[in-house]
């Protein structure tokens, strides 16, 4: 499914669409919101004890990204958390 410009009636680029949500977003909630700032909230209301490794490989290509993206969205006590791969 193709989200089109009012304007042009072609469908967006990444970075139009990008700014398009922020400009609603904004609309609604009268506060800047991005979209990398509600894929963060979501990550982090979940309880990642409870995942399984399948449910957050399901999620991870549920949002178009890889795992270690989703690693890298997560926040823990106030703090960017970064999962490292081991060598």
């Amino acid at each position: 499914m193709a989200v089109h410009h009012k304007v042009r009636c072609m469908p967006y680029t990444a970075k139009h669409f990008s700014k398009w949500c922020c400009s609603v977003l904004q609309n609604l909630f009268g506060k800047p919101l991005t979209l990398t700032l509600l894929r963060h909230s979501y990550l982090n209301s979940m309880d990642w004890n409870k995942l399984t490794i399948a449910a957050r490989e399901n999620l991870a290509s549920d949002m178009c990204h890889s795992t270690e993206t989703q690693d890298t969205y997560r926040w823990i006590s106030g703090k960017h958390h970064t999962v490292r791969k081991q060598r």
